[in-house]
């Protein structure tokens, strides 16, 4: 007996978090939250601001090997966020670690969200 009802809410969660990940934007926001009518979401910007931290995230994993095209990907991202970097500008731009990136990207992700609707145009 116990084992079925341990196997039967198994099962519902299970369906539960399916149904709820459907449900789920790409961009990880819930599909039933209707957006407003007065966002204006500037698709060329939103791709080539993506493009850039890929890129970096790219370069940082080893990736890619070009260093002219990661500094360029930086200061896009930088420029046209506001948001400083913890990138490390010596004789080359690096980051100290991993972790370092990925506090950056968490960042730039949340500006974006919070700033998308503001007919955002690359600089």
């Amino acid at each position: 007996m116990r084992t079925s009802v341990l196997f039967f809410f198994s099962l519902a969660f299970l369906f539960v978090t399916n149904t709820y990940a459907n449900k789920l934007s790409p961009t990880g926001s819930p599909r039933f939250i209707k957006p407003t009518d007065s966002c204006i979401e500037n698709s060329i910007f939103k791709s080539k601001y993506f493009k850039s931290i890929q890129y970096i995230q790219d370069y940082v994993e080893g990736k890619r090997k070009d260093r002219k095209d990661f500094g360029k990907s930086i200061d896009n991202v930088i420029r046209n966020s506001g948001i400083r970097s913890s990138v490390y500008y010596g004789y080359i731009f690096r980051y100290r670690k991993k972790t370092d990136f990925y506090a950056d990207k968490m960042k730039w992700l949340l500006w974006y969200e919070s700033n998308k609707c503001n007919n955002l145009h690359w600089r």
